[in-house]
């Protein structure tokens, strides 16, 4: 959980760095690091999905252990919701890189959905096949 704040705090510290660096002309290249380490492949937000995922892999194997597979799906399926949310902020982050090598602009901040997980969900919830399984296993707020 707590890995989580850290790499949006860490995400906003480097956008920030980024923004800084922006407009120097012999800098760019930094900028388009420090891009990059907030949205690539191997980038923060890439590694919480991954994290998750193996979190829910561990939980799998420790199930097993202890109970039978019948329910294990629907417990699994909140680490796969959880992993999701943290897809479509790293799709964002290669938007906002292709724009930097493309016009070597920055937006002045974020756009706010990029670190809002509600936001995400609600983004991520518009797949209908997701939001049954959403709804059905409990990770699913129809509340704003």
């Amino acid at each position: 959980m707590g890995l989580k704040f850290q790499a949006s705090d860490e995400s906003a510290a480097l956008y920030g760095q980024a923004q800084a660096l922006a407009g120097d002309k012999s800098r760019w290249s930094e900028v388009g690091e420090r891009l990059g380490t907030i949205g690539s492949i191997n980038g923060r937000l890439e590694d919480i999905s991954r994290r998750l995922h193996a979190v829910g892999e561990l939980y799998k194997q420790a199930w097993l252990r202890d109970n039978r597979p019948y329910w294990l799906q629907n417990n699994l399926t909140h680490y796969d919701v959880a992993a999701q949310l943290w897809v479509w902020p790293g799709e964002h982050w290669n938007l906002v890189q292709h724009q930097w090598w493309d016009t070597h602009t920055l937006r002045r901040r974020p756009r706010p959905d990029c670190r809002s997980p509600r936001r995400i969900q609600s983004r991520l919830i518009s797949n209908k096949s997701l939001r049954s399984k959403a709804i059905r296993y409990g990770t699913y707020s129809r509340s704003k």
